[in-house]
């Protein structure tokens, strides 16, 4: 992946079908700004540093991308599935996109002239986690015509989608709303543990430990779908955890 920076300024990767948690974290580290540091080639003492920013474009049909941290750093769009009828030769669509490119390219330069223009005496928008980006985004707003906030809020919508989507999805999020469906579920980790692993599902958490690291990064996301997660204090029993809807959240505070 760092060689790839190394060579390019933008990193495409077409037809994605699954991200490793590994390469997950590394297309995060890439996304802000890292890097690895290896031994250099035929040496002992000598260390071989590669230290990259780059942007980064991925599709894929499935739901490649699953961790809330790079999805937090991702601007998700949504294509329209193809219809026969929009299909055309390869040379056809160049030369369309030849006529085009002048005005596409000249937009784009009005956006990042914007930007420049207006960035220093901005804030940056609250909401996105990648706080330069949306700062960029939103003093680059005025050359396309949109509202003021209108395009962060637009990417927030896309990735609170996105969030909603994937954690409706995850095995633990499932079981946890059979468990809450009526009232809130308190207990330890590992007795909570105990009551979602009876089924013996393979895509579940293998230890306490490891649930209580999936609760801790899935939380963000499951809060906008409704769930939320609260861990209390640790015990010689283990950690307190407090689950349930955002419902019975509101009720619990109103009644206490």
């Amino acid at each position: 992946l760092m060689v790839q920076a190394k060579e390019f300024r933008l990193l495409n990767f077409d037809n994605a079908s699954h991200i490793t948690n590994e390469m997950s974290d590394a297309l995060c580290t890439l996304s802000t700004g890292g890097g690895i540091g290896v031994r250099a080639l035929y040496t002992d003492g000598d260390l071989n540093v590669q230290s990259y920013s780059r942007p980064i474009v991925m599709n894929g049909i499935t739901g490649y991308a699953n961790r809330p941290d790079l999805l937090e750093r991702a601007i998700p769009l949504r294509l329209p599935v193809m219809p026969d009828s929009g299909r055309e030769r390869e040379d056809v669509l160049m030369e369309r996109f030849k006529e085009a490119h002048p005005r596409i390219l000249g937009a784009l330069y009005d956006g990042a002239a914007a930007a420049l223009r207006n960035r220093d005496t901005m804030e940056a928008p609250k909401g996105l986690r990648m706080a330069d980006a949306a700062l960029w985004i939103a003093a680059a707003e005025p050359a396309f015509g949109f509202d003021p906030g209108s395009l962060v809020a637009a990417v927030k919508e896309a990735q609170d989608e996105v969030f909603i989507e994937r954690v409706n999805d995850d095995a633990v999020v499932i079981k946890l709303r059979a468990l809450t469906a009526l009232k809130p579920l308190e207990d330890y980790v590992g007795g909570l543990f105990e009551r979602i692993t009876d089924s013996g599902d393979r895509n579940l958490p293998k230890t306490p430990s490891a649930l209580s690291k999936h609760l801790v990064r899935l939380a963000p996301a499951m809060a906008k779908a409704g769930l939320l997660v609260e861990f209390g204090d640790k015990t010689r029993y283990g950690k307190r955890v407090w689950v349930g809807t955002s419902e019975q959240h509101a009720r619990l505070r109103e009644n206490s």
